[in-house]
Parts: structure tokens; sequence; C-alpha cells
């Protein structure tokens, strides 16, 4: 197809590269279209990881046009989507249910919130103040106004917010999760290399409070533990692992990927720019 590199040969990882998204749409439409022609994976769910919502939506009208329907297709976060894979080891159904799952996470942390405020000394302080001033709290009784019915939409809003990044800490910063599920406040303990660090070293303090009391109500996560010891599929046709226009992949979903490519194919489908973008940058820059 025009406009495209592919690296790698057919098992295991394969990048394709393209400066036009079309192009790497109606490449990953073939791709799909060829597992109809597989018989165990006919009646499975296609799993194409893109890097948000929108690009998923229009993903899927691409893959529409080009093969006249776009069904039994989900478009997950690459995290969500490599963690899984090496979560459900046989590869056969789907994943058990991560206690994590933003879903459950909100909701941890909707009922974590009050024990933190009312158990939490000064390393909570700025989460109180935020607290207090976008719930618009007038009687000084925090506590009270978040355990609070119904929830309400600034309520849920930072749950999802801090959900999200819980989730991100997984990927991007293994060594905190460790740190936090060892009972130690690993960005307060760590290393600080100016005023500015130590600033926000400070504004931080309250996360690790909030995430125990999460681990507590949840347990241990299975990303986490499939990021420490993730297994292999091993002895049967594992489905295509596929990743749409990438963003950022940290070291973590790199190795978990390259884990997954010994025993099944990964297809990264990547965003490349031109010759001609490079020139215009290294003349910018002289």
């Amino acid at each position: 197809m025009r406009g495209l590199a592919i690296d790698g040969e057919s098992m295991g990882l394969n990048i394709i590269q393209s400066i036009c998204p079309v192009a790497l749409a109606q490449a990953l439409a073939k791709s799909l279209k060829d597992d109809v022609g597989t018989p165990s994976l006919l009646f499975d769910t296609a799993q194409v990881g893109v890097p948000n919502r929108g690009v998923g939506r229009w993903l899927s009208r691409r893959l529409a046009m080009a093969n006249r329907i776009c069904g039994s297709v989900d478009f997950p976060f690459p995290a969500t989507l490599v963690f899984d894979a090496l979560i459900s080891g046989d590869a056969q159904g789907d994943p058990p249910g991560d206690p994590w799952r933003e879903d459950a996470l909100c909701w941890a942390i909707l009922d974590a919130l009050p024990d933190v405020l009312m158990d939490g000394g000064t390393e909570v302080d700025p989460l109180r103040n935020y607290l207090n001033a976008v719930l618009k709290n007038e009687s000084h009784d925090l506590v009270s106004a978040l355990r609070s019915r119904p929830v309400c939409t600034m309520r849920w809003s930072l749950a999802v917010e801090l959900a999200q990044l819980f989730d991100d800490y997984i990927a991007f910063r293994p060594d905190w999760v460790h740190g936090w599920n060892q009972g130690s406040n690993t960005v307060v303990d760590g290393e600080r290399d100016s005023e500015s660090d130590d600033l926000l070293t400070r504004n931080l303090q309250w996360q690790h409070p909030v995430w125990t009391a999460c681990f507590k109500r949840l347990g241990s996560s299975q990303k986490y533990q499939a990021s420490m010891t993730p297994p292999l599929v091993t002895g049967i046709t594992a489905p295509t692992i596929r990743l749409f226009m990438p963003t950022d992949l940290p070291p973590l979903l790199v190795e978990g990927l390259h884990r997954l490519a010994e025993t099944r194919t990964v297809e990264i489908y990547a965003l490349s720019h031109g010759r001609t973008v490079w020139d215009r940058v290294r003349e910018y820059h002289g």
C-alpha cells in the first residue's frame, strides 16, 4: 500500500508506519478482514488500542468505510489492552475482572476520601483546600459533605480524574506504586534536586494516603501484578494485539508488548513524519 513501511515479520512485533492516518486505517482494515479467514478467531471480538476515544470513533468510521461494516471491534486504551492480554494467560475469553478498573476505582475513591481527610494531617491540606473550593463548602464539615448522597457531578469528576491518574501511575510510575504498596511514600522519600522539586513533593503527599485507602478496599491491581510477572500464552492461536497511532508508550508497556510478541502477532500502526517535516525542523534549528 502506498505510503506504508512495514518492519518485522508476520509473527512477532510488526510496526506499520505512514505519514497518513487514512493509509494506516486502510492497512488496519485489511488486517482485521484477514482475521475472518482464521476459524479460531472468527467469533472473537477484535481489540484495537487507541490513544483516546476520539481516535476510536474516527477509526470505527474508517473501518466501516473500508470493510462495509465495523462490528465486534473494541477500542480500549493501550495500557488496558496490553495488561488485559498479559492477565488472561490462556488468551481465551475475557480476562478476570480487575478490581482496579476505572468504574470500581471511582467508587473506591469516593468512599475513601472522607476517611483520608478525617485521618490525614497536613499532608492532605492541598486536597482538603481544593475540595472546599470546588464543592463551595460553607459548613466547614467537609467529611459530611463528601459522604452525602447523591454524588454530585463535581465529586464524580474528581473521582474519575484520580482514577485515571492512578491508572497512569501503574504504567508510567511503577516504582511509586511499588513503594506505596510497601507502605513507603516514594514521592516524599525520593531525592529532591531543587526547591521547585521540594514544593512539588509537598503538593503530591496527599496521593499516598488516597492510594493506600483504595489499596485496602480493593487489594492489589492485576495490572500491577501483570507488569511485575506477566504470564505468556502457550499452545493456542492467540488473537493479534493491535495498537493504532499510540502517542506514548512507557517502558512497562514496551516490555509487555515484547513479551506478548513471543507468542502472538503484535501490530503497531504508527504515524511517522515524512522527510520533508524533519528537513524543516533541521532548517528551523539551523
